[in-house]
């Protein structure tokens, strides 16, 4: 009798890749809508109230069908028709508003980009760690995007765009790549600012 043919039975490991997907693309367009949405409490915080009460009145009543918002008990205020044509004036008041904050200063911007819980350097961290791979940065590089944001008066609002110009080929090349760390020295930071159009968010 012949000898039976042996059996070999071979397990594929899944591919890394195949796993996650796009979702650290999932996680980043939540993290920018919860950066846009906290420009627009930080704007509303500091609106004069007429504004704050015709933004109010607009969701409570966004077909426009109230007459007016702006009073109180103590009677009538200067009257903000809940109308189409008001949109720009309140967006005009958003721009004079975030123009006139008063800028951060370096340890202000330091912190805001590294120490709250949903930071934009932990909310990298954790999307490089959707695809497999262990971000970290030298205390340098820290430094140098607090400067460039200072340096283009773009104070907190412009340290996502930072983190944008820097990060965004890493974020794109390295999972291909199968890399699982990635180190971001100041040399590279630099190579990617400089190759990026943060050029046009400068202001005079």
């Amino acid at each position: 009798m012949a000898d039976t043919p042996e059996i070999i039975i071979i397990k594929k490991k899944p591919r890394h890749d195949s796993h996650h997907g796009g979702a650290w693309k999932v996680a980043y367009a939540d993290f920018v809508t919860a950066m846009m949405a906290l420009f627009i409490v930080l704007w509303l915080m500091n609106a004069s109230k007429q504004v704050q009460e015709a933004v109010g009145g607009y969701f409570k009543d966004p077909r426009g069908l109230a007459k007016v918002v702006g009073t109180n008990k103590d009677g009538a205020g200067d009257y903000v028709a809940l109308k189409k044509e008001n949109m720009q004036r309140l967006k005009e008041e958003l721009l004079r508003s975030i123009h006139h904050l008063d800028p951060l200063d370096k340890p202000t911007l330091r912190s805001i980009l590294t120490e709250p819980k949903n930071s934009l350097i932990r909310q990298y961290k954790k999307l490089f760690e959707l695809e497999g791979i262990q971000l970290s940065f030298n205390e340098e590089v820290l430094d140098f995007m607090v400067d460039k944001a200072v340096e283009y008066k773009l104070g907190a609002r412009g340290l996502r765009s930072i983190c944008e110009s820097i990060l965004t080929d890493a974020m794109f090349d390295l999972p291909s790549a199968k890399e699982e760390k990635f180190h971001l020295d100041l040399e590279y930071a630099q190579k990617k600012f400089d190759k990026s159009k943060m050029n046009l968010l400068k202001v005079a």
